[in-house]
């Protein structure tokens, strides 16, 4: 005997809370995807600063002024991206602990009403 399935039962065991606790789920997961690239961006931005930096100090024709100048610039980039990577890793660990723990937590709620019932 085949079972139909229905959308509407798949979260039948599911509170107004559980529901809750999964939108915020979701919407915490999606936020960390949203995160994820902002990493290759950064990257992008300290390789596009290193070549830059690289390219003044290989010019035989740089003075002293244009090579401290260029050293004031990279190491500015290198500080923007440190600052930027620790605050997207916080943000992404953040983001990834609410969902995880949101996702478990109403999972195991309807789990007690399955087993209870």
């Amino acid at each position: 005997m085949k079972r139909e399935y229905r959308k509407q039962n798949q979260y039948r065991f599911a509170t107004t809370w559980d529901k809750f606790l999964l939108s915020l789920g979701l919407i915490s997961a999606i936020a960390t995807g949203i995160v994820q690239p902002l990493n290759t961006i950064l990257f992008g931005g300290l390789t596009g600063d290193i070549i830059d930096y690289a390219m003044v100090l290989n010019d035989i024709n740089s003075t002293d002024e244009e090579i401290e100048e260029a050293t004031g610039i990279f190491l500015d980039g290198i500080r923007y991206f440190a600052i930027m990577n620790a605050l997207i890793g916080v943000a992404m660990f953040v983001f990834t602990y609410i969902s995880t723990e949101t996702f478990n937590y109403s999972a195991l709620r309807q789990v007690i009403i399955i087993v209870v019932l």
